[in-house]
């Protein structure tokens, strides 16, 4: 992974992978923009500066951003908010290292500038989003024109598409929590590069496999400790899956990013609200497709990185 780029996250267990996965194998991560999603956005904050300092990741700098979407709507009452209630404290209930290095709570308009600094250090940046879009969207809002100088290309986790859908029919949670700017983000003109959920929903590791895996490392023990209490206390699936590392190694080959009509349900009465939707609309914007051997590839790197072998 070449370019530098910038996370904009809601710190759960898997955004804290993509953290890990990205100081252990020295990813260009240049900052970490947090928002609500997961939990509320100061527990966020928190569990970011947790993840990161856990991992060496003290020089890394922290910006608080959004609290809530850029305007009222039903799925952040139906979806967010109870996911919210249920997530203990975002990391599955484990209690990382306190910290005590300082953050900023920055508008849009400062994350603007700030993003603006990075690029004249680091050359333009990449910008990938697995939390909710309304960071972005409210710096698209208030300084368009810097922001058009600082980042190349955004990138992001959701989307759930065909069969995905007709299986678990509803908005990916990334989308749900605010549909309003995904569409401000696409009006402006960006070309998202959209990872959807059918391609992060196949990187995964049985859930009966997890107590197998074996580590040297407190980052890898803590990794596993992590998966497991997910997997025991806050998820009925058989599998643990790799979400937001998925969406982070999909960066690393831009070629695999196919462009796409894409268009988003926004009537809110609408039982498809927050739906993307591909080949409908005029909206030009790209989506990530391989192949199931580079699926394949992305699980045995993550685990590579965490564990001491393939046992699953």
């Amino acid at each position: 992974m070449n370019s530098p780029f910038v996370l904009d996250c809601d710190t759960g267990r898997d955004d804290a992978l993509t953290i890990w996965l990205a100081l252990s194998n020295q990813y260009p991560l240049k900052a970490v923009i947090t928002s609500y999603g997961n939990v509320g956005v100061m527990k966020v904050t928190d569990n970011t500066l947790r993840v990161l300092d856990y991992a060496n990741g003290k020089a890394i700098p922290v910006w608080q951003g959004a609290k809530q979407p850029i305007k009222p709507h039903r799925l952040y009452e139906d979806m967010v908010r109870p996911r919210q209630m249920a997530s203990g404290n975002g990391l599955c209930d484990i209690e990382l290292p306190g910290t005590t290095r300082p953050f900023e709570v920055k508008n849009a308009k400062e994350r603007c500038k700030s993003l603006e600094s990075l690029a004249d250090e680091n050359g333009a940046l990449d910008y990938l989003i697995i939390g909710p879009a309304t960071n972005f969207a409210e710096m698209v809002i208030a300084d368009h024109q810097s922001l058009r100088k600082s980042v190349k290309k955004v990138f992001m986790m959701g989307g759930k598409f065909d069969a995905l859908w007709d299986e678990m029919p509803g908005a990916d949670f990334n989308i749900a929590a605010d549909p309003y700017a995904v569409q401000t983000i696409l009006d402006a003109g960006y070309h998202i590069n959209f990872i959807p959920m059918n391609i992060t929903w196949q990187v995964k590791i049985p859930v009966k496999d997890l107590p197998d895996l074996k580590t040297e490392s407190p980052l890898g023990q803590m990794t596993k400790d992590l998966m497991i209490a997910h997997s025991k206390n806050f998820s009925q699936d058989t599998h643990f899956r790799f979400h937001d590392p998925v969406a982070m190694l999909s960066m690393m080959d831009e070629t695999k990013f196919t462009p796409a009509r894409i268009s988003l349900q926004l009537n809110s009465e609408h039982d498809d609200f927050g739906r993307l939707l591909k080949g409908k609309g005029t909206t030009n914007s790209l989506l990530y497709e391989v192949s199931k051997s580079e699926i394949e590839q992305m699980l045995l790197l993550i685990k590579s990185t965490f564990f001491l072998e393939d046992c699953c």
